[in-house]
């Protein structure tokens, strides 16, 4: 019941307080607040009740509840030689790539945080770059491994990768990647990937396609002022050189993770024309990146959300709470947000677990 549950969680939390408030009102626990000025506190409305029902649901045809132990869901970007690399390092958490400072948190207040990755070249705004030096240098093993450690530690719920490519104004999205059995040479010995093709577990010159929402970015782009000519190449492949190797291992991951505990919801690979500007090419890059999260953002769920505001806070406890008591008839996207632990069932112990996580 109601005054359990105020033991147990004052019994856990030392600097919070539950008040019960039987007229279902807050006037009464607002005139406390002067007194518990140094104190984080949440309300429970009441009448109290006896016990506190399960209550079971179907997860049929719900949208994806993203992993209770992330923050923020995360996109991650990478680029190449410029202007790719250019065009993102606002994104970028490391100080001697991005002195000014990580403008990826919490996005335009879409939700996501935005993280990206890319090598450095001497001159940066080479034309013939070479391998380049820091993460994901254009080498087939120096890429492979940085990607795997990175991913291990962002573990991102999308993944665009981006390179140079026609020298134009092109914004190609490209609809196809292949686990190539034969590539171009890299500058570095060894030359090739290794093991090549990359990837055992599908079959030799394999097509993982794209994930990327290809119609929605280019209908963006279209209608944008920018001077990008923005195309799907449907049924060609992205080159069989590292810019291939990059978009292969974003969708080797998207399509090997989907029912892991942090699944990658997408992945694809873009190729930049190497006479837009680097202005121009950021502009674009977020637009595209503006895009995809919000394609995202109807395909994932945030753990505790349940009003959908993407806050977890007390308006979602009270909510359910309601549910609980049986005052609310939820839809079937807040019961699965709702159901913090996966057993299931709506009850006592969601409740304590969302509170959890604002107390994260």
């Amino acid at each position: 019941n109601n005054v359990n549950l105020k033991k147990t969680i004052e019994g856990k939390y030392i600097n919070v307080k539950v008040l019960l408030n039987n007229n279902c009102g807050f006037g009464q626990a607002a005139n406390l607040g002067a007194s518990l000025a140094k104190t984080k506190y949440i309300f429970f409305c009441s009448p109290p009740i006896s016990s506190i029902e399960n209550k079971k649901y179907s997860t049929i045809n719900m949208k994806h509840k993203i992993s209770n132990q992330r923050n923020r869901p995360v996109l991650m970007v990478t680029g190449y030689w410029p202007p790719t690399n250019e065009m993102l390092r606002h994104f970028s958490q490391k100080p001697e790539l991005n002195p000014t400072g990580w403008e990826g948190e919490n996005w335009k207040n879409l939700g996501f945080d935005v993280i990206s990755f890319f090598p450095e070249f001497n001159p940066p705004d080479c034309s013939n770059c070479g391998q380049g030096y820091g993460d994901f240098e254009v080498d087939y093993q120096d890429t492979s491994s940085d990607f795997w450690r990175i991913i291990d530690e962002v573990k991102p719920v999308g993944i665009i990768t981006f390179s140079r490519g026609f020298n134009n104004n092109s914004w190609e999205l490209e609809n196809n990647v292949y686990n190539w059995v034969s590539w171009y040479a890299d500058y570095t010995s060894p030359l090739y990937p290794t093991p090549s093709p990359p990837d055992d577990s599908v079959s030799d010159n394999h097509n993982r396609g794209t994930a990327l929402p290809l119609t929605l970015i280019e209908e963006a782009l279209d209608n944008s002022n920018l001077p990008v000519n923005c195309y799907v190449d449907q049924n060609g492949d992205a080159g069989r050189f590292l810019s291939e190797f990059m978009g292969y291992h974003g969708m080797w991951y998207h399509q090997s993770s989907l029912n892991s505990e942090n699944p990658c919801m997408l992945g694809g690979h873009i190729h930049v024309g190497g006479q837009l500007s680097t202005r121009v090419s950021k502009d674009a890059a977020e637009l595209t990146i503006e895009t995809v999260l919000g394609y995202l953002d109807t395909i994932l769920l945030i753990p505790g959300d349940i009003n959908d505001d993407e806050i977890v806070n007390i308006i979602d406890i009270i909510v359910l709470i309601d549910f609980i008591l049986g005052n609310t008839e939820p839809n079937e996207d807040w019961l699965n947000v709702a159901d913090i632990n996966d057993d299931g069932l709506i009850n006592v112990l969601d409740v304590i677990l969302i509170v959890d996580i604002i107390l994260d």
